[in-house]
């Protein structure tokens, strides 16, 4: 890349690319507004140019996909069949939720449901369980095994600080020479 002469062409040309990105973030406005008020036509619309590249977290998603096309997934124990069943259920009525949320959720809900439901969802376990036997017969889980990373040197960062308790002192004769 030539270097640009003086600093007036410097900011010359940051003024250009910030009024471009201006111009793109605009035009993905008009366009988001427009799908909003009119979300059949949205589908139809041509996608802008910046939106065409793909974001960093689709292309990690489709290369983990790519990946583990071949590979055979284990059974869902009872507790993710429940959490399948109640995302759906609750994505219905609290769309507005983030999964983070949601998910903290369900596993609330899921301590405090009773017995009953935790047994029939443990009877749908073993059933997917004993399908998946039938199908992978010579399945076996094999874990990946995680790299060792490297440790860093323990003298760099400082001891962890106790916790402060918050006891109340005691009532009694020896509670008056504890600090």
């Amino acid at each position: 890349m030539s270097q640009l002469p003086s600093l007036g062409c410097h900011t010359t040309a940051r003024q250009q690319f910030t009024q471009q990105q201006q111009q793109q973030m605009l035009q993905q406005q008009r366009a988001a507004a427009a799908a909003a008020s009119n979300p059949k036509s949205s589908s139809s619309s041509p996608k802008s140019s910046s939106s065409s590249k793909p974001s960093s977290s689709s292309r990690r998603k489709k290369k983990a996909c790519a990946k583990d096309k071949d590979k055979i997934k284990r059974p869902l124990n009872e507790f993710f069949l429940y959490k399948r069943d109640k995302t759906q259920e609750l994505k219905r009525t609290k769309a507005q939720l983030k999964m983070n949320t949601l998910n903290a959720e369900i596993g609330h809900l899921w301590q405090n449901e009773s017995q009953e439901v935790r047994d029939h969802y443990k009877r749908l376990a073993e059933k997917q369980k004993e399908e998946h036997k039938r199908l992978y017969p010579d399945y076996k889980f094999q874990p990946r095994r995680q790299t060792a990373k490297p440790k860093s040197s323990a003298s760099s960062s400082p001891p962890p600080s106790p916790r402060p308790t918050s006891r109340a002192p005691a009532k009694s004769s020896d509670a008056a020479t504890v600090p």
